[in-house]
């Protein structure tokens, strides 16, 4: 079972490295692809590898999932901004609900602060160049707060390795999407580009293998 853990993953690093060198030559409509691929690969490996999550909270993960999919299609579109982010944002809230009923429902107020601190911070950093998206996106920062909350919380609650790579999970989205929104809205740079589909598909490669080890230890 490792060694296939170990291939799949090796998969999907290969899948999103061709993904990023697309993009960093800008050769479409092989990225847009390549992309999804990358995202399928992930969801490929959860519906694989995380069944011992069993009942819900396995439905609860690949839907999830498949929002983020969908949000990642959305996004290669000029004018689908706003519904990829909607894609996303519906992603985060089952992810907060998956993550809260693996924690069992004990959230740590310290993470609350904490996460929402750096959120609300890096929005107001931000909030100048939103213009009329700037309820969307603090209702964005807002949801991505709470998930990655629920991230620490969950690995207070069980200190395992899993829950570990769940929050690193978390945190990674944090960055992922911070990058996003400076490249969008404050300085567009083609540079960020590749660090913004690396944090991003990170991130959910740690929320998979953390979820897919999380009842087997």
């Amino acid at each position: 079972m490792q060694a296939k853990v170990f291939l799949h993953n090796v998969l999907i690093v290969l899948v999103a490295l061709l993904a990023i060198s697309l993009a960093w030559f800008s050769i479409d409509p092989y990225y847009g692809y390549a992309k999804a691929a990358a995202t399928l690969v992930i969801v490929a490996f959860f519906l694989r590898f995380a069944r011992d999550l069993g009942g819900l909270n396995y439905v609860l993960g690949a839907v999830a999932l498949v929002f983020c999919l969908v949000g990642d299609v959305a996004l290669l579109f000029d004018n689908g901004f706003l519904a990829g982010l909607s894609s996303f944002l519906i992603g985060h809230l089952i992810f907060v609900w998956l993550f809260s009923r693996l924690a069992q429902g004990a959230l740590s107020w310290f993470a609350v602060i904490f996460v929402f601190a750096i959120g609300a911070g890096y929005y107001i950093y931000i909030s100048a160049g939103l213009a009329t998206m700037g309820l969307p996106v603090a209702v964005y920062v807002s949801v991505i707060s709470l998930m990655a909350a629920w991230g620490i919380s969950l690995h207070k609650q069980l200190g395992s390795a899993a829950s570990l790579l769940i929050m690193l999970g978390g945190f990674s989205f944090l960055i992922s999407d911070g990058v996003l929104s400076y490249n969008r809205f404050i300085s567009p740079d083609p540079l960020w580009h590749p660090v913004v589909l690396s944090t991003y598909w990170l991130s959910l490669a740690f929320i998979v293998n953390g979820l897919a080890k999380i009842k087997a230890e």
